[in-house]
């Protein structure tokens, strides 16, 4: 019996600053465009209306769970959480000029998101962004989901 090849999904997940976007651009260029690759979805969906105490949370969180599985019957997902120290994704907004130390709200967020990476039931892996060069883990994120499609 031949097994139907699913598309490979690459989930960008994580706080403002940890390096979704950069990693997405690096990993996007170095694929060819190959997999499809999301910077924010249903992580930071579930993780910001539960920092921002959004009406109807539970019933949205359940609903974003339910769709994740079934994505895994559509594609070949990782979820990627990209996080870093709160000091180093400060100091990245501060000097990138989008945000100011007072309006800061990456220490409480980032509980949401750990939350949410113990709940989720896609393969997953978690990257500090401050550890890693960007080449480094546009590497790993490839390995592993090479690892998971098999």
């Amino acid at each position: 019996m031949n097994k139907i090849h699913k598309p490979d999904l690459v989930i960008l997940e994580g706080p403002d600053k940890a390096g979704k976007s950069t990693i997405y651009q690096a990993f996007r260029k170095h694929t060819h465009y190959q997999p499809l690759v999301i910077d924010r979805f249903i992580g930071s969906n579930i993780a910001y209306d539960q920092l921002h105490k959004r009406a109807d949370v539970m019933a949205t969180t359940a609903a974003l769970y339910e769709t994740e599985v079934k994505l895994k019957d559509i594609f070949n997902p990782l979820l990627v959480y990209l996080h870093a120290p709160v000091d180093v994704m400060l100091e990245r907004s501060v000097r990138a000029g989008d945000i100011r130390e007072e309006e800061f709200d990456i220490r409480n967020i980032q509980a949401y998101y750990e939350r949410y990476m113990n709940n989720t039931t896609l393969p997953r892996i978690q990257i500090d962004t401050a550890i890693y060069t960007v080449e480094q883990i546009v590497e790993i994120i490839e390995r592993n989901l090479s690892s998971w499609g098999e």
